[in-house]
């Protein structure tokens, strides 16, 4: 199993041993603490590769929201002149972006605390100025919620709180990590399945924060409010926003309408997802050959 993921406590030896190996460490440093403070900070991180529960590469990233920084950029030696120290790097600048975005959108912002304790979740919600995304889930490792104060203005309770549902729903199934993994991966025909496996997975935060048909009428009735604001949001690199295509809109709508809760209607990103998938993975065996079973692999991380 190879995956993209954020460096775990149980993984810290393993990662200085690491270090170690490719002559990163000095003696007057202490590794550990780094780790202590990139994992501690709240927009610096530490980014692995896992092959077959192995930690393969590492890189440290942070940003201020001025200044950004990589550190500890490592590949396992028995694993180099494969592309993984590249694929990491660009994981690593993507993320940085994100950072940087996401210390410029939260500036002068508030926690909506009633709205944090009714959705029962731990996730973090974020009142925020209009110069940030309508509504959207900013953060990598960390996933925050993120409310303008014109999507306040504009939805009722009853659409906010299902709008809210819907970004929950993605920052609690970290798909902003997932998203991650298109940047990592050098494989062709990556745009076409980053597409096709966003429009599923806004489906399936849509089917995550309906209950009812009236929840469904709720949601149709905030996605279509938040297009209206002319803030299809493209500026966040790692987020996921209530509405990120307005191509997707009507299908969108039409679906949460024709809601019903003995069968709900059939996503047919699905099918798109699940073809995109196969033509990607037979690309990837021409071109890569021996890399097959790692597309394979990260296909199936994707889709859980």
């Amino acid at each position: 199993m190879t995956e993209i993921g954020e460096l775990a406590e149980a993984e810290i030896e393993a990662a200085v041993a690491l270090w170690e190996a490719c002559d990163l460490t000095r003696p007057w440093n202490d590794p550990r603490a780094d780790i202590r403070r990139a994992l501690g900070g709240a927009t610096s991180t530490i980014l692995v590769h896992r092959d077959d529960g192995r930690l393969a590469a590492t890189v440290m990233v942070g940003a201020d929201g001025h200044r950004a920084w990589v550190y500890y950029l490592a590949v396992a030696p028995d694993l180099r002149k494969r592309g993984l120290g590249e694929a990491m790097m660009r994981a690593a600048l993507a993320q940085l972006r994100a950072s940087r975005a996401l210390v410029a959108w939260l500036n002068g912002s508030a926690l909506m605390q009633p709205q944090i304790k009714e959705s029962g979740n731990a996730v973090p919600i974020f009142r925020t100025g209009n110069d940030a995304p309508t509504l959207t889930v900013a953060g990598v490792c960390a996933p925050k919620v993120l409310v303008s104060e014109a999507a306040i203005a504009a939805l009722t309770s009853r659409e906010l709180r299902t709008a809210l549902r819907h970004e929950i729903a993605h920052a609690t199934r970290y798909d902003n990590l997932r998203k991650l993994l298109f940047r990592f991966s050098v494989f062709p025909a990556m745009t076409e399945l980053e597409h096709a496996w966003s429009e599923e997975t806004e489906m399936a935060a849509d089917d995550a924060a309906v209950s009812s048909f009236y929840d469904a009428l709720d949601l149709a009735a905030a996605l279509i409010k938040v297009s209206r604001l002319g803030t299809v949001e493209s500026s966040g690199e790692l987020t996921m926003a209530l509405l990120h295509s307005s191509t997707a809109l009507s299908a969108r709508v039409r679906r949460l309408v024709a809601w019903d809760r003995a069968q709900k209607p059939e996503s047919q990103g699905r099918w798109f997802f699940i073809l995109s998938s196969a033509a990607a993975i037979m690309l990837a065996a021409v071109t890569y050959g021996s890399a097959l079973t790692q597309m394979h692999a990260v296909t199936e991380w994707l889709v859980r």
